[in-house]
């Protein structure tokens, strides 16, 4: 019997190891390569930036930060204006201050390890849900659902009990990391972005107005992800602004993707949930009354923390309909 030929499915490259991702990307003939420099303090004043150690590094060929931005430094991520590389203070360990620039990635990431930094800490340090809660440390996207009077019924109640569930975070731990190449075209302002992004339209916008230029001079780039699961939603600018910004310097095109350590440090993950609830019920079990609240731990920017807690609050506020 003759077999039929096999008829490959979509999806086969990605079984078979030949799908193509950002760093699979044949290296350019100017390519030069980009590693961030990023914060070791949670909350603390940039003193001092001393490069001189990492220039004297093979292969070094500069290092970039927000003297370097030819638009804007500040952007808007999701309604919140955030620094590309932070000028004054950080707020978090992983934040990014600037960037080394060499010709291999081997070589970025050696000098920018060695990039001296002096903080000056600043207190307090606020690291999870009870110290906000005891710092009234909050972003201001608080929302209350009110179904009758709870107080009042909780009295007629046989029984009451209060406690508290804790739901800790998650690492999106996508198989590809942060990855992004920029390469500067022929014409002023025009850039050209490979990325692993869920959201194409925001590298071109942001990636625009980073460079203080219309929108249609940026072309964004996305063949496929090696996972995300939110992860690439918004947290891809942690690496391609910095990367654009180089290739803009430079002149020449600029790759860099993170490590599986950099990357757990620098973008976060799923945040942790606290909810603390009061519940009163009768004897033959009827709930009849309930206290509720729920603080999610969204770190040091909002990011689309408040996005998050706004569906669990929407799905409690549904199971009263």
């Amino acid at each position: 019997m003759v077999g039929r030929p096999i008829q490959h499915v979509s999806g086969y490259k990605h079984t078979t190891g030949e799908a193509v991702y950002v760093d699979d990307i044949s290296t350019f003939s100017d390519e030069l390569y980009l590693c961030l420099v990023t914060s070791t303090r949670p909350h603390a004043y940039i003193k001092n930036v001393d490069i001189g150690k990492a220039m004297a590094c093979k292969g070094f060929v500069t290092y970039v930060d927000h003297r370097d931005v030819p638009g804007s430094n500040e952007l808007p991520i999701v309604g919140e204006l955030c620094e590309v590389f932070a000028t004054r203070k950080v707020t978090c360990i992983g934040q990014t201050i600037g960037a080394v620039v060499a010709e291999s990635q081997a070589q970025a990431q050696r000098a920018a390890q060695i990039v001296q930094i002096d903080y000056e800490d600043i207190s307090p340090v606020i690291i999870t849900i009870e110290d906000a809660m005891h710092h009234q440390s909050y972003f201001d996207i608080s929302k209350k659902i009110v179904h009758g009077n709870a107080i009042t019924a909780m009295a007629t109640c046989d029984h009451v009990i209060e406690g508290e569930v804790r739901i800790e975070g998650q690492e999106h731990f996508y198989l590809e990391t942060q990855a992004c190449i920029a390469v500067p075209k022929t014409e002023k302002g025009e850039m050209e972005m490979f990325c692993s992004t869920q959201d194409p339209s925001l590298l071109q916008c942001t990636t625009a107005t980073l460079l203080g230029v219309e929108a249609n001079k940026v072309v964004s780039r996305v063949k496929r992800m090696g996972g995300a699961f939110g992860g690439k939603e918004t947290r891809f600018l942690v690496v391609s602004n910095p990367v654009a910004v180089a290739a803009h310097k430079c002149g020449k095109t600029v790759r860099c993707m993170l490590s599986r350590k950099e990357d757990m440090i620098i973008t976060g993950g799923r945040q942790p949930l606290l909810a603390k609830y009061k519940v009163g019920f009768m004897k033959d079990r009827k709930l009849m009354a309930l206290i509720l609240d729920l603080y999610g731990n969204g770190g040091n920017t909002l990011d689309v923390s408040g996005y998050i807690l706004a569906k669990a609050v929407l799905h409690s506020d549904n199971c009263y309909n």
